[in-house]
């Protein structure tokens, strides 16, 4: 619902409006700064949880001595629907991989290139 908070722990302002001035508390006096209520961060760490609550076949391969009841097939099925959907959803976090650019911010941008075709990654050069 991006709902944001002021952080001034005096103001406590909570709104969905945004300021012309991006961040700055819609209160009037406040010198805080509006920040999500709940962060993209957050809702990635969250789904993660979510994502390893129903892999039920992760759970029975890395459930130690623990033994898993049989489930039914199409709780089976309900369980596959939901990992598959959360996973998808992670995948699609950009919390989830690590972008181009802050290789060639790290490493530099001709050295970058070269990095990615050693270990096969995609934005590599094209061989000639």
């Amino acid at each position: 619902e991006s709902w944001l908070v002021c952080d001034d722990s005096t103001c406590n302002a909570r709104t969905q409006q945004c300021s012309v001035v991006v961040g700055v508390c819609l209160k009037r006096g406040c010198q805080g700064r509006m920040k999500p209520e709940y962060s993209e961060k957050m809702m990635y760490t969250q789904l993660k949880r979510y994502e390893t609550l129903v892999d039920i076949n992760h759970s029975i391969k890395n459930g130690g001595d623990r033994v898993a009841p049989k489930l039914k097939p199409e709780h089976q099925q309900v369980f596959d629907m939901l990992h598959k959907q959360i996973f998808q959803e992670v995948a699609a976090s950009e919390y989830n991989w690590i972008p181009k650019s802050f290789f060639e911010k790290a490493f530099g941008g001709a050295q970058t290139a070269a990095g990615f075709a050693a270990f096969g990654l995609p934005g590599a050069p094209a061989s000639r």
